[in-house]
């Protein structure tokens, strides 16, 4: 919600999903523009209910699968994603490596 405003986000149309302090930061695709809003929801319980769509990355963040452009090693061997429509990329933590390497095989 903005400025009090309660506003609908198709689930669709989000494309990832990162904790920013006490709330998380729901980036969406809206007329093909990237905007960001904050909401009140736990990661955890975000990665729950859309655990079909989504994927934890990092203990902050989670993505949603088709929109994962880019999945590559940097210098120094950490492991980052790039999503479509997006242009910085997303550091993904050593512990959901595995999962989100077999989550893209299939």
């Amino acid at each position: 919600s903005q400025a009090g405003r309660i506003f609908l986000v198709p689930v669709a149309s989000v494309i990832s999903f990162r904790a920013d302090q006490k709330y998380v930061r729901m980036v969406y695709e809206q007329e093909n523009q990237l905007s960001e809003s904050l909401i009140d929801e736990s990661l955890k319980t975000l990665e729950q209910e859309f655990s079909a769509d989504f994927a934890r990355i990092h203990r902050n963040s989670l993505v949603r699968m088709d929109r994962i452009e880019i999945f590559e090693r940097a210098n120094g061997g950490q492991y980052h994603v790039t999503l479509q429509g997006s242009d910085h990329a997303l550091p993904v933590s050593r512990r959901h490596l595995s999962a989100l390497k077999q989550r893209l095989q299939h």
